[in-house]
């Protein structure tokens, strides 16, 4: 029994030998996971920087500049719609377009566009209509350049 007077001989009984080894283990996968996660973290240390720029905008109710909304463009032949761009307002009512990816800034040629409207944190109700291409009354021809899309929300019905 050459295996069982090699474990007499260290001074260790067979117990001892499996808690080590399970201690080894355990020190070994540890070790695995810790670099695992120091690659993962490589990967995510750099903060995605904001997109900024496109054309400027603008949405106000009776003059008064309203925030969190999102602002969907769609640029329109009269039958079809086709999303380029968004942007959400800011307390100010003003926002910039992006294109409908979200990574670079939209700057509007020339055409006819049309402006869908959700809210995202704003307690301004928006009628149902402005939230589809083919039913908001928000349109657009757009001529290009420098100005500033002017969107207005107008103020709800009153009951009577």
């Amino acid at each position: 029994m050459v295996g069982a007077s090699r474990w007499k001989d260290s001074g260790c009984s067979v117990n001892d030998w499996k808690r080590k080894f399970a201690l080894f283990r355990f020190r070994q996968s540890s070790l695995v996971v810790i670099v695992a996660l120091a690659i993962s973290m490589i990967g995510c240390s750099r903060a995605p920087k904001p997109v900024k720029g496109g054309t400027n905008g603008e949405l106000q109710q009776a003059g008064n500049p309203i925030g969190d909304i999102q602002v969907r463009i769609y640029q329109t032949d009269g039958a079809s719609y086709e999303v380029v761009g968004f942007a959400d307002t800011n307390g100010e009512g003003q926002f910039q377009l992006l294109v409908s990816e979200g990574d670079g800034p939209l700057y509007l040629g020339p055409g006819e566009y049309c402006c869908t409207l959700n809210s995202v944190g704003s307690r301004i109700p928006i009628p149902k209509e402005y939230g589809k291409p083919e039913t908001t009354p928000l349109k657009v021809s757009w001529a290009g350049g420098d100005e500033t899309l002017q969107l207005e929300l107008p103020l709800p019905k009153t009951i009577r």
